[in-house]
């Protein structure tokens, strides 16, 4: 009898663990941005596309006289994102868009679901599918970025 009871308990124990083991990577999306594409990412002094934890934004950059330098006008892009591992350091994110006159964290009814794929080529270089652009990030912002 306890033969028995071993054996069965045995095989519930182990088939817990068999269809409760997903993989993190698979075809789950996952909330929020990938931790490896958080910071903000520059297309030389023409544009800038910012990943945080649950939304993206991105803009062209704005050339200030006054101030000798460049600066980061009000983004437009996605909130509520989503992701997803592809493999080989590539992301699928979705999410929701947003205007730069809008709160990113509401979305209007006029909001669209927009997707796209970026790489992560190393940590310093990540390429965006849609717009065929290698956009680059710097340890500490450049100088020529007026904050």
């Amino acid at each position: 009898m306890n033969l028995q009871k071993t054996v069965i308990m045995s095989a519930t124990f182990l088939s817990f663990f068999i269809i409760n083991s997903v993989d993190a990577h698979g075809s789950a999306y996952h909330v929020g941005t990938p931790k490896a594409l958080q910071g903000c990412w520059y297309l030389g002094k023409t544009s800038y596309l910012e990943y945080w934890a649950h939304h993206t934004g991105t803009n062209t950059l704005k050339y200030s006289s006054t101030y000798w330098g460049y600066y980061k006008p009000e983004p437009y892009g996605l909130t509520y994102v989503k992701y997803r591992y592809l493999g080989a350091r590539t992301y699928r994110i979705t999410g929701w868009n947003y205007a730069t006159n809008q709160d990113f964290r509401i979305i209007l009814p006029n909001s669209q679901r927009y997707t796209y794929d970026v790489r992560l080529l190393n940590d310093h270089y990540l390429y965006l599918f849609d717009r065929k652009q290698v956009y680059q990030k710097y340890a500490k912002t450049p100088s020529w970025i007026v904050e």
